[in-house]
């Protein structure tokens, strides 16, 4: 519980540190970073791949994003090394010297990890090349182009009690120097379903920064997980006079599957 008390002052800290800096003399945005679900521990036969498809959208933006994990010993419950793969594509608005830009932009990664068991939590570590493509024509952009670099990626999940769960999940990229954090804390209020609250905290070298906090709900099939969170996201730093300056909504949808 204080480990998710810190995540989300922080969260709350960062809001007020920057709300007085929500304007920037350039128009750029990017995408926000795809919250995967976490592989929870589970029950009877461990998957050897869990593969998930998911889209997220608010005032400005709207895209979709798809990735997997396979366990290189062909066990997700237990030590040892996995292999993932993430795409995503989407597409945001904005407007610059007061004319509307589009920009259509996508991005990937593949990373090498490896996943630690203790009791009933998992911490999970990844590495590896990933790229993120900007076809922006706006002059006055930030963010353009197409960048190829390195990304890590590491998620923790940690059962409190049978029916509490605590996840986290962080992550930075090279190209633009996009940055991610969330945390969830999942309370189990019915047979398979677990809900709670959630924020996020995201941004690149725009510079762009933005903030969500909002509620998370997920049904846990025998053979599927569904999921979906909405809420309140806050601007911290992006283009003064652009629509996306104001504060506004989001909303996320996703569907995972374990392949044993």
């Amino acid at each position: 519980m204080r480990i998710l008390s810190c995540c989300f002052v922080a969260v709350a800290l960062a809001f007020a540190a920057n709300s007085a800096q929500a304007q920037s003399t350039q128009a750029t945005e990017s995408m926000p970073s795809a919250i995967t679900p976490t592989i929870s521990l589970g029950q009877g036969t461990a998957p050897t791949t869990y593969g998930w498809a998911g889209t997220w959208f608010s005032d400005h933006y709207a895209g979709g994003y798809v990735g997997a994990v396979t366990a290189l010993n062909s066990n997700l419950w237990t030590n040892g090394f996995l292999l993932r793969g993430d795409v995503s594509a989407g597409r945001y608005n904005y407007v610059s010297s007061g004319s509307d830009v589009d920009v259509t932009m996508h991005g990937a990664d593949v990373m090498l990890g490896y996943r630690a068991i203790v009791g009933t939590s998992s911490f999970t570590i990844y590495g590896g090349p990933s790229y993120e493509a900007q076809p922006n024509g706006d002059p006055a952009a930030a963010i353009h182009g197409t960048e190829v670099g390195a990304k890590v990626f590491g998620d923790f999940s940690n059962k409190l009690t049978q029916d509490l769960e605590l996840d986290l999940q962080g992550s930075f990229a090279t190209p633009f120097s996009t940055y991610s954090a969330t945390a969830r804390l999942l309370y189990q209020v019915a047979d398979r379903i677990w809900v709670g609250p959630q924020a996020t905290l995201y941004g690149n070298r725009a510079p762009y920064q933005e903030g969500t906090v909002g509620a998370y709900v997920k049904y846990v099939a025998r053979n599927y997980e569904m999921g979906a969170s909405g809420g309140y996201r806050h601007p911290m730093k992006t283009t003064s006079g652009s629509q996306s300056d104001a504060d506004g909504y989001f909303a996320s949808i996703y569907i995972g599957v374990p392949f044993h």
